[in-house]
């Protein structure tokens, strides 16, 4: 009977305790929320053009690639400069660091570049023979 009276005693005590640990949504603090005001940003009003217009200048934009990439020399390329075509022409399937870890002669790098153009890597004869070359002299 004492057991029982104990063990009412210690449930109804950590009733109270939980019942009281546990407060309601009304008497925890809030905060109040930060407004933010959005800043006016001044534009400048659009530019008409015509169609015409348009193509013009998309036209002599891709053509003034095209004559920049013909005029370059690839034996002039920095080392640099032809890092970032190999890294280009890999496409991602190579880290840089491992194809200029590989000790090639110009013949295994010839079939490499074939292998390569086989699954698809866009690289021009010029590209293939400049590559091969600075490959096997650096």
């Amino acid at each position: 009977m004492k057991t029982r009276k104990s063990l009412v005693l210690f449930v109804g005590l950590l009733t109270i305790l939980v019942l009281s640990a546990c407060a309601t949504q009304a008497d925890l603090p809030t905060e109040v929320p930060v407004v933010v005001q959005p800043t006016e940003i001044e534009t400048m009003e659009p530019v008409e053009t015509t169609e015409s217009e348009t193509a013009e200048v998309k036209t002599m934009e891709a053509s003034e690639t095209v004559e920049a990439e013909e005029t370059k020399d690839l034996s002039d390329l920095s080392d640099a400069e032809m890092e970032a075509l190999i890294a280009e022409k890999a496409d991602g399937n190579h880290e840089l660091e491992f194809i200029l870890s590989q000790e090639m002669s110009a013949e295994e790098w010839s079939a490499t570049l074939d292998r390569m153009i086989g699954y698809g890597a866009d690289i021009s004869p010029e590209e293939k023979e400049a590559i091969i070359e600075w490959l096997v002299n650096r």
